[in-house]
């Protein structure tokens, strides 16, 4: 009957993988520290989590408020389960005394970015420029802010796409944050008009289209400029307030109000202008014909 060799696991376990400043780390001891350190980022996350929801409730703090909350905490947490982790692997932190050099070479050799943007996301936590729920244009991706990370940040665009920016992005480039002060934004729709059109019908027409969405407010008023004649067209451009709540109600207002302008438009028997050309002749005396034969054509 075969029996399991309890010596041969217990000097695994106490196998000595290197000594520090006098102290055996022991692959039993590494052991222990990497589970204590896995458990210590579930807990972390759950504890944070559940701080963030019981503050939110309580005190009636803002989502994003509770999203920094929440990420103060685990990254405390975080922090603390790795020291303990490092006591119970036996690992003392002198240790990083040593590693500390190297990690500045590191950076110079090509951790710069990973050091900037974790600078960077704690300055997005602090100032607050973009908060979780906010409307943000990047690079001409329109998309909501769903999470502000320690070192990226995740933006939801059309068609559930999650871009991932780094933090460092949002503090050195331009940025469009819509909805940076309140969820109130300015829906802009640009129109061109055939020439002879009646311009004061066309305002009134723009208006009348704006004020027919549900979802746009009555109060201010839309407006309407003249803003150009062009080539082939007058040009119009339709402003008109909208307090938006989710990530497609722009798009859907936006196309909403341009079937109304074209139903208007439509019954008033106005043409929306295309790209076209008139050519004229200036002749002094009638363009002569000439009619050639085949033998000549040859």
């Amino acid at each position: 009957m075969e029996y399991i060799d309890f010596n041969f696991i217990r000097d695994i376990w106490h196998f000595t993988i290197i000594s520090i400043d006098e102290r055996a780390v022991t692959f039993g001891s590494i052991v222990v520290g990497l589970v204590f350190f896995i458990l210590g980022i579930k807990a972390s996350k759950y504890f944070s989590r559940t701080v963030s929801r019981f503050a939110g409730s309580k005190f009636r703090i803002n989502r994003n408020s509770r999203h920094v909350l929440e990420s103060l905490i685990f990254y405390f947490l975080i922090f603390l389960s790795s020291l303990f982790a490092l006591k119970l692997a036996h690992i003392p932190i002198t240790v990083f005394t040593v590693l500390g050099g190297g990690l500045a070479i590191g950076v110079g050799f090509g951790s710069r970015n990973l050091v900037s943007n974790f600078i960077s996301g704690i300055i997005l936590m602090i100032e607050t420029p973009i908060k979780v729920g906010d409307f943000v244009e990047v690079d001409g991706i329109f998309g909501e802010v769903d999470n502000i990370g320690i070192r990226s940040t995740s933006i939801i665009s059309k068609g559930n796409k999650h871009t991932i920016v780094p933090n460092s992005f949002f503090l050195e480039k331009n940025l469009i944050n819509w909805t940076h002060k309140n969820s109130l934004i300015q829906i802009s729709i640009k129109i061109g008009v055939a020439y002879g059109s009646d311009t004061k019908k066309v305002k009134e027409l723009l208006v009348k289209a704006a004020l027919l969405d549900s979802n746009s407010l009555k109060k201010p008023s839309p407006s309407v400029y003249f803003t150009d004649f062009a080539d082939n067209s007058l040009n119009f451009e339709l402003e008109f307030p909208l307090r938006i709540k989710t990530l497609n109600q722009r798009r859907q207002t936006e196309s909403q109000v341009r079937f109304h302008i074209d139903e208007l438009f439509r019954d008033a028997g106005i043409s929306i202008a295309f790209p076209q050309r008139d050519v004229h002749f200036f002749q002094d005396k009638p363009i002569e014909v000439r009619i050639k034969s085949q033998d000549q054509r040859g």
